[in-house]
């Protein structure tokens, strides 16, 4: 119920209105200020508890471990986005129906997106580039949409870039993040893929929300946030061919021995 934001407000119909003039609202028609306050700060309640209900959610082990990591990883970025959503400025402008019908048509065009790439494109990618380059594709495609960002930070922008930053990583990032544990034994496997889901991801989430927090009351804003995640995205870039290559020594050496 946290999640659930009508933006309607619970009005007194026993109040005297003018004759054409609907509740909350003067003589001309214009929302009171008092009353358009009030509703906003409504949702930016719900809102909060929303996020503080996610990131209890996020914080069962039991949840995490125990569900299947996509699911994990849709939650994951659900928090993100309201967290996001909590400091748009947008949201004192739209109504909490336009915001669920907005990040709704984001997360069908990233269904979408996942499946066709899923469907035809994840196994070739792989093939083609090899495991280095097919985990460098997500943090490329990270330092050139921050960048964009940086020069447009317009919502349409942020809106394609989400789209095509999450289906890359559902559809490429992840299946072939996947394929680096096939290398390493199979206890370790469990262990490093538990620890990583868990305390990790959990990490990082908070260290982020921390960042852009620490940031924005140094006064940075979108475009400067923008331009911050760039090298970091540039260290992940590097990261990820590293990984790339050991995985494939690792799996050459596997071979060997088995010969």
């Amino acid at each position: 119920e946290h999640a659930r934001a009508d933006g309607h407000d619970e009005r007194d119909g026993a109040d005297q209105q003018a004759p054409y003039s609907r509740p909350g609202e003067d003589d001309f028609g214009n929302e009171r200020p008092g009353q358009e306050c009030a509703r906003l700060q409504a949702e930016a309640d719900r809102l909060a508890g929303a996020i503080r209900g996610q990131e209890a959610k996020l914080g069962n082990r039991q949840f995490v471990a125990k569900a299947p990591e996509t699911v994990v990883a849709r939650e994951r970025e659900k928090l993100t986005a309201w967290r996001e959503q909590g400091q748009r400025p947008i949201v004192a402008v739209w109504t909490a129906q336009q915001l669920a019908a907005f990040f709704a048509t984001v997360d069908l065009l990233v269904n979408i997106l996942t499946l066709a790439i899923q469907l035809f494109l994840t196994g070739r990618i792989v093939l083609w580039l090899g495991v280095g380059l097919a985990l460098a594709f997500l943090p490329a495609l990270t330092i050139l949409g921050f960048g964009a960002l940086s020069a447009a930070p317009t919502l349409g922008a942020i809106a394609a870039f989400q789209v095509l930053r999450r289906a890359g990583d559902y559809a490429i990032a992840r299946p072939t993040r996947e394929v680096l544990f096939t290398v390493v034994p199979r206890e370790d496997r469990y262990k490093a893929k538990s620890f990583i889901d868990t305390f990790v991801y959990r990490l990082g989430d908070q260290v982020g929300a921390w960042g852009v927090a620490g940031f924005r009351a140094l006064g940075a804003g979108a475009a400067e946030l923008a331009l911050i995640a760039i090298p970091i995205a540039f260290l992940w870039l590097l990261n990820a061919l590293w990984l790339g290559r050991r995985q494939e020594k690792m799996a050459e050496a596997r071979a060997d021995a088995a010969e």
